[in-house]
């Protein structure tokens, strides 16, 4: 029941997300609320069903022990679903961006500021163990969103996992402020007017191979 209220509800959550980076103005809403239903609706469409018989076979394994090459053979499998559907989201993100106004993109710096902040705050207080207790915490909240309740002996198994894990939290806030920096940065470019509709495009489509 939540997959179904989610995935029914995705263009107005994305609108929403993206609106409060941006602070779009209302055409820019109107183009993007556009965009966003002519997505979910070709997805409900062409991609629904694929997705649907990928679940089935999954299903059908997730009975039994699973191996690493299996977990990457379907990691391998869901890639282009994800690349399609960028695919679909190029024209419109590119003709968007490029109407962006430089307020918006101090907008956007605020709101990028702000996100650096909450993971410092998340992530960096307090020492080594503090910071991996709150990393067993989450992932067990998280794991028992998705399983329900879990035993003695399995919050043990995350427990070592959080343990013996090689997370790096520099390499991880190098990786955040680069990527950062990277959306901002192209949206300056594309917002500038020197681009031609190509061009943005091209633009879009390489900042978009980047995030995968």
């Amino acid at each position: 029941s939540v997959v179904r209220l989610g995935y029914g509800q995705l263009p107005e959550l994305i609108y929403w997300w993206v609106d409060g980076y941006l602070d779009l103005d209302d055409g820019q809403s109107s183009l993007l609320r556009q965009d966003l239903e002519k997505i979910h609706e070709w997805h409900r469409r062409q991609e629904l069903p694929q997705l649907a018989n990928t679940l089935a076979t999954l299903q059908t394994q997730a009975v039994s022990d699973v191996t690493p090459a299996q977990l990457c053979g379907w990691v391998d499998a869901l890639k282009p679903r994800i690349g399609a559907v960028l695919d679909q989201a190029e024209p419109g993100l590119a003709t968007l961006a490029t109407r962006l106004t430089p307020e918006q993109l101090a907008h956007l710096q605020h709101q990028l500021d702000k996100r650096q902040q909450q993971w410092r705050d998340e992530w960096l207080k307090g020492n080594d163990a503090e910071r991996q207790a709150r990393r067993l915490e989450r992932l067990i909240d998280r794991a028992e969103d998705f399983y329900g309740p879990l035993s003695t002996e399995q919050q043990t198994l995350l427990r070592t996992g959080v343990a013996n894990s090689p997370f790096d939290l520099a390499l991880a806030q190098a990786e955040m402020l680069r990527r950062q920096q990277d959306v901002y940065q192209t949206l300056q470019t594309l917002a500038s007017g020197r681009l031609s509709p190509a061009q943005a495009r091209a633009e879009v489509h390489q900042w978009l191979t980047r995030v995968q």
